[in-house]
């Protein structure tokens, strides 16, 4: 398709939809994608506009030998100008005056500054080599050697400037939606409205929302100032996702999930997950939007895991049990990027016999089973999930456990407190501190051998799910009523896809809150490597920890779940 009229935003998105790149756009009935998988040098359109003389300036790749054909980018581009090879010559020879730029060495996401530089010095020494082709055409034109056009005017763009906007409008949208979207993108008609303000609301309406796309226009009002305009896109309403991962503990692992979201009077979203490996587990969420943004969610889940457990670095038990959890949940999204939930969970643990090792003794636990209620917060600003340069994420947690909907056991019912921050301090444009502090505290007596606090790995619930992470011990330590961790990050971005980060943290846990700073302390350190790959997150890292007291070494490859 040529754009010919329509919104500019829209067009140039859709002729930078790489195929595996970048989402393609939907407009009307069409599904359109970058115009170069066809046609990468478009002559024969320029002609059809009407024009007479054509200077071509060709920044495409060579085809490639097949011992160059290393890669999923450069498999993908030699498809791309295969196809559109008999078409590209053909307009070679439409045209009058051809510029060739040497982009050997980069390709279409060579966007650092010293790629930027290289390439502007190569396009001006390929146009100074046709100078006097250029000369040529001019006294063609009956043009002077020295004539040089008049500057088109400029218009810099501010994003501080403000517009006076009449009316709202958007693409499909009943007059009920309409209300609310205007007051969760913080948008007034008649009030003066900046421009970054607009661009603000189009990506609260793609991230927290249900569009992949959010573009739009200012047309002027009949009677003075400006429309905005904004035209959705949905997202996809049935999705396949796959993941794949590997690390020096599971070995390997895949998941699977299918969601279908169904568009009627009130929108629902079923969601089947299935994870497979050493711990494999199945999951259906099913979720209903009787408003915009707020969603009333049933969820089920079974789990087995066969988890080891150690003690100051020592492998002390293994526990085998098979977990199920019931929730029923309403969750809403308050100002931009905050979502709460609360909601009452059922959990059963199945446990299987205990394995101790030599010496170590403990108590065999059967079935526990719990209700819950629970309340949770989730902030998030952080430009991408993994390796980000800038933003926040936190979480809190408070759940009340029952085995009777109101107490435990013949008493009170226990309660746990989770916590979580992490920042992303840019101190150059390569180099970030990330500070983060959390922890989780146990309230109430006879807590439950399911319910303890655990400590390690990587990540959040990394084998269970009330595991903390702590650099320097990759297995699961479990811990006292009472633990609090903080963390510091030093990350050093080499090239444009590498990281080198030495990490430090340090722990308090207690048998109560009050005796924190009296009792057991951690600490533990590491340096690693990572890639931010295209199948995902490349890292690897030696560690230390004086509660293991050996230094240890971790890897893995793939998204983390």
């Amino acid at each position: 398709m040529n754009f010919h009229k329509g919104v500019l935003a829209t067009a140039m998105r859709a002729s930078m939809a790489i195929p595996g790149v970048f989402t393609p756009v939907r407009l009307d009935s069409m599904v359109l994608v970058d115009g170069g998988v066809v046609n990468n040098y478009p002559v024969n359109v320029a002609r059809a506009m009407g024009a007479d003389i054509i200077i071509g300036v060709d920044v495409q790749s060579d085809l490639k030998p097949s011992n160059e054909l290393n890669s999923a980018g450069s498999i993908l581009g030699q498809l791309i100008n295969l196809m559109g090879l008999e078409l590209y010559k053909k307009n070679l020879e439409e045209t009058d005056t051809y510029i060739k730029v040497n982009v050997e060495g980069y390709s279409a996401a060579s966007f650092t500054p010293n790629a930027v530089d290289t390439l502007i010095r190569r396009g001006e020494e390929a146009a100074l080599a046709q100078e006097n082709a250029l000369i040529k055409l001019k006294r063609e034109l009956g043009l002077d050697s020295t004539y040089m056009p008049e500057p088109l005017p400029r218009y810099p763009y501010s994003p501080d400037r403000k517009v006076y906007i009449k009316e709202i409008t958007f693409d499909g949208l009943d007059e009920k939606d309409k209300r609310w979207l205007l007051k969760r993108c913080d948008l007034k008609e008649d009030s003066e409205i900046s421009i970054r303000r607009i661009e603000e609301a189009t990506a609260i309406l793609c991230s927290n929302l249900e569009y992949s796309n959010a573009t739009y226009n200012l047309p002027e009002a009949p009677d003075g100032g400006y429309n905005l305009h904004i035209l959705l896109s949905k997202k996809y309403e049935n999705k396949l996702n796959v993941g794949i991962r590997f690390d020096s503990e599971e070995t390997a692992s895949l998941l699977i999930n299918v969601t279908s979201n169904f568009r009627g009077k009130v929108p629902t979203t079923l969601s089947l997950t299935g994870r497979l490996g050493k711990r494999y587990a199945a999951r259906i969420d099913y979720g209903f939007e009787p408003a915009p943004l707020k969603n009333i969610g049933l969820a089920y889940m079974f789990q087995y895991n066969d988890v080891n457990f150690y003690h100051y670095g020592d492998k002390s038990h293994n526990s085998t049990f098979r977990y199920h959890l019931g929730e029923f949940s309403f969750s809403d999204v308050w100002y931009k990027n905050v979502r709460f939930a609360i909601g009452l969970r059922y959990e059963l643990y199945d446990y299987d016999k205990f394995l101790y090792q030599e010496g170590n003794q403990g108590i065999d636990v059967g079935t526990e089973h719990f209700f819950s209620y629970f309340a949770q917060m989730h902030y998030e600003s952080f430009d991408k999930a993994y390796f980000p340069s800038k933003g926040i994420s936190a979480r809190a947690a408070y759940s009340l456990y029952t085995d009777n909907f109101t107490g435990y056991d013949g008493h009170a019912p226990f309660s746990a407190i989770k916590g979580y921050c992490q920042g992303v301090v840019p101190v150059t444009r390569r180099f970030s501190i990330l500070p983060a502090v959390y922890g989780r505290f146990l309230i109430g007596k006879d807590i439950p051998y399911s319910k303890l606090n655990a400590m390690g790995g990587d990540v959040q619930e990394r084998f269970l799910q009330q595991q903390l992470p702590f650099v320097g011990i990759n297995n699961v330590e479990l811990m006292k009523n009472a633990l609090l961790v903080g963390s510091m990050k030093f990350r050093q971005r080499m090239g444009s896809v590498h990281y080198l980060t030495l990490t430090g943290n340090y722990a308090l846990s207690a048998s109560k809150l009050r005796y924190l700073l009296e009792q057991d302390t951690m600490f533990g350190c590491g340096i690693g490597y990572g890639l931010d790959s295209m199948f995902g997150p490349l890292e690897a890292s030696l560690n230390y920890a004086n509660r293991a007291n050996k230094v240890s070494m971790y890897v893995n490859l793939g998204f983390k779940f």
